[in-house]
């Protein structure tokens, strides 16, 4: 399956060295408005195509991987989706629930996937503590931490409102961190019935940290994100007859402890990349044409970009493509 890469970022470097362990997978090409930065991404990695161009990209292959700000990626995704092919989007979809409604709308009309870039659900270690969970049929209280400084954070300071802090780009702690815990606690315990948000915001009208909690019938997740200050990035899973606490984040999970009737138990199972998972399940659900699977990950999605975007309501963060 011959992939294109749209953006030359951090997570585009991340998404291609990730791709190079899944070998049903063959990433051709970039496209990135300066043609110079998408030239100098090709030749990194030895790639046949750089364009500025996206439809010269979109001729050549397969599937689309998307890594902009989040604020691009309705506009990218329609003219993907229009040219019949498939789409990876880095999380979270969209900046709104409209935005996504429009896209599954648009992707069955054109009889193609898109795909949220969301590694939680496909992490074994997500899997071990689905099942561990099994027989907690009673309250369950959930904390989930994703606290890190940005390094843009002193642009900000220094006010050059780096993307990631501006409502123009759809930026803050909770759409840029937050959001993979919101993804943790719904591919576990699906949709919340309530939820509560507080958030400091910047001057940008984006939040730099921020506590949002959501409610279900038989239990609470609370959900910490931050840009601005020096924290950290763990969980932990409290349950009536066990405690799950790891000392990584819920977009890794790269180990977890199990305590139960006063024992310690180590997990550390996962041998790849995280990505290197989420990409070897996209395409064993593209190639077995496993729509169940694909449509409760979209399904997932949507729940998400809902209470993400319920959320933010609530302190008035309002974004430029609402």
């Amino acid at each position: 399956m011959k992939v294109g890469i749209i953006g030359t970022g951090d997570i585009s470097h991340e998404f291609i060295d990730a791709a190079k362990h899944v070998k049903q997978l063959q990433v051709i090409g970039v496209t990135q408005r300066n043609l110079e930065k998408a030239q100098f991404f090709a030749d990194q990695y030895q790639l046949e195509i750089a364009t500025d161009n996206l439809g010269d990209l979109l001729q050549s292959v397969d599937i689309i991987y998307c890594g902009l700000p989040n604020s691009l990626h309705y506009e990218i995704a329609k003219q993907v989706i229009t040219q019949k092919k498939h789409i990876i989007i880095e999380k979270p979809i969209t900046s709104n629930t409209k935005e996504l409604k429009h896209l599954i709308e648009l992707s069955k009309e054109h009889d193609v996937l898109i795909f949220e870039a969301s590694r939680v659900s496909t992490l074994p270690h997500f899997k071990l503590i689905e099942e561990l969970l099994e027989d907690e049929q009673d309250e369950i209280f959930i904390n989930i931490n994703f606290c890190k400084q940005s390094r843009k954070y002193f642009a900000y300071l220094a006010g050059q409102n780096p993307n990631t802090f501006t409502t123009k780009y759809s930026g803050g702690a909770l759409y840029d961190l937050g959001v993979y815990g919101v993804h943790f606690a719904v591919a576990l315990l699906g949709k919340p019935q309530q939820i509560h948000f507080s958030a400091y915001k910047l001057n940008t009208g984006t939040d730099g940290f921020s506590s949002l909690i959501l409610e279900y019938p038989k239990g609470l997740v609370t959900i910490n994100s931050s840009k601005m200050t020096h924290g950290d990035s763990n969980f932990t899973i409290q349950g009536l007859k066990k405690k799950i606490v790891s000392h990584f984040s819920v977009s890794t999970i790269d180990s977890f402890e199990v305590i139960e009737n006063h024992e310690t138990s180590t997990i550390n199972n996962q041998n790849q990349e995280n990505m290197v998972y989420y990409l070897e399940e996209l395409y064993r659900i593209i190639s077995t044409q496993d729509i169940k699977t694909y449509e409760k990950q979209l399904s997932n999605s949507l729940i998400v970009q809902e209470i993400l975007e319920a959320a933010r309501k609530q302190v008035g963060i309002v974004f430029k493509n609402d």
